[in-house]
């Protein structure tokens, strides 16, 4: 209904990013996470009770100050 947020990140510094994707208002807290240049899903979790219908807002940045990047989910 709302769209998607997404957001990406070169995890492993080789030049391709993997992209996190969340749907906007009116969808649930589905997050993925593509390798697009692999053409794969490489991981698929709910951010929040599935029950929830705000969608997520979807970030890379290093949550734990361990140097390397976390992906971060908001409710929507």
């Amino acid at each position: 209904q709302g769209g998607l947020h997404l957001a990406a990140h070169d995890l492993t510094r080789d030049g391709r990013a993997l992209v996190a994707a969340a749907p906007d208002a009116g969808g649930g807290p589905a997050v993925k996470v593509f390798d697009l240049a692999a053409g794969r899903e490489v991981a698929s979790f709910f951010a929040f009770p599935d029950h929830l219908r705000g969608g997520a807002r979807v970030a890379w940045g290093d949550a734990d100050g361990d140097g390397a990047p976390d992906l971060l989910a908001a409710p929507g």
